[in-house]
């Protein structure tokens, strides 16, 4: 069963903690990450990818070879990803190119692409690797209304576990299934899109006390467990590093 997961995971920078004791058990299906600027949800990202080592604890993939993919939230370089995407001929990449209006063409004038341009080449090159799991940052910043719904239709045929950072309450109701909030030094998990959870995030944020089932003491589960038998980070993540959205 493909699974990414977090045990006991903890992050520090510097003497501030911005996690501590998080387990996370993630199955197929798409996760929005929630929580307040400053509150740890790229470091999370950057930790579940494999590019970061937690202050303690540890982030697995099973199968162990699985391949995760990342998008940052700045698109800066051109990248070899992308270039393959353009490149390639075979009816995936067309197919891929076609829903994001993607235009290799474009390649040739990239310095003066908009970030929303370079962002949606960023999620096609992503997607055109068909990874096992895709951890995507604020992609829908600087994208107008059509070019959102462009990359949230590319991103819904997605059939992985996905992990979504996004301040867009419109992006987080039509596309997770579950919310996980980096709040008070953890991390919970919220089955239900945006709109059923807000109240309950609400009020957890005015009492102090985040609801909904906990890391601390309990493990945030989704769609059943994950086996852990020869589980590690994979080494295949990367993908979608650079860029600005």
């Amino acid at each position: 069963m493909l699974c990414l997961e977090a045990r006991a995971l903890a992050v520090a920078v510097g003497a501030r903690t911005l996690f501590s004791n998080v387990d996370l058990h993630l199955t197929r299906g798409w996760y929005g990450l929630v929580g307040a600027n400053g509150a740890g949800k790229s470091t999370l990202l950057r930790v579940l990818s494999g590019e970061l080592t937690p202050t303690h604890g540890a982030a697995r993939v099973s199968p162990a070879d699985a391949v995760i993919a990342r998008c940052d939230q700045r698109v800066d370089a051109l990248d070899d990803e992308v270039r393959d995407l353009a490149d390639r001929a075979d009816g995936g990449a067309s197919s891929l190119r076609a829903s994001l209006r993607l235009d290799p063409d474009e390649l040739a004038r990239w310095p003066t692409l908009s970030p929303g341009e370079r962002k949606r080449w960023q999620v096609g090159a992503a997607l055109a690797r068909e990874p096992d799991a895709l951890l995507v940052d604020e992609p829908t910043n600087h994208l107008d209304a059509e070019a959102t719904r462009w990359v949230l239709d590319a991103l819904r045929r997605f059939r992985g576990v996905g992990v979504i950072v996004s301040h867009d309450r419109g992006v987080l109701d039509a596309l997770p299934n579950t919310i996980l909030r980096v709040h008070g030094g953890t991390v919970t998990a919220h089955p239900g899109r945006w709109s059923e959870v807000r109240d309950d995030l609400d009020r957890a944020s005015v009492s102090g006390s985040p609801r909904g089932r906990s890391s601390r003491g309990r493990r945030a589960r989704a769609r059943g467990g994950c086996p852990t038998r020869g589980a590690r980070t994979s080494r295949r993540s990367g993908a979608c590093r650079r860029g600005r959205g």
